[in-house]
């Protein structure tokens, strides 16, 4: 009986203990900015949007076909660059799939992408982990607003 009643007493106790035992915090959220290559090389991007600049309404309107937002942009560390029509293809006759390099300039403020029969170069407008928007630059016009607009995401 009085190890029945010791048992009684020593539970409370016990629990009491455990449940105030120091949890310990969880780590800060890492907040650093990110190097836009890392970002860029973690996988693919879609093509999800597409638009023209509208010189008569001083704005952006949506341009291009639906087979084109499925559209993937691929990213490699070493440099290298891989265009591939995604399942909506606009001419299955004539898929348009292509290898080429790209690079960032120093600033990250320009993408450049190269190929045997492609050099294009982008404003970088907006960059986080799931959204790139690239306004093409118009080397012919270079005071002009830029022609088109394309929105990548994850």
């Amino acid at each position: 009986m009085k190890k029945f009643l010791f048992l009684i007493l020593a539970l409370p106790a016990l629990l009491l203990q455990v449940s105030c035992e120091r949890q310990e915090p969880e780590p800060p959220e890492d907040t650093t900015p990110k190097d836009p290559t890392e970002v860029l090389t973690s996988g693919k991007w879609l093509q999800k949007e597409q638009y023209e600049y509208v010189e008569a309404t001083d704005d952006w309107t949506p341009y291009g076909e639906v087979c084109e937002t499925d559209n993937e942009w691929l990213f490699l560390s070493d440099g290298e660059f891989s265009y591939r029509e995604g399942a909506n293809v606009c001419e299955p006759d004539f898929p348009i799939n292509f290898d080429g390099t790209w690079n960032l300039s120093p600033d990250f403020e320009k993408l450049f992408i190269r190929s045997p029969f492609l050099a294009v170069d982008f404003f970088v407008d907006q960059f986080n982990d799931s959204t790139v928007t690239l306004l093409m630059i118009d080397e012919t016009s270079p005071d002009d607003p830029p022609p088109f607009k394309i929105v990548l995401k994850r």
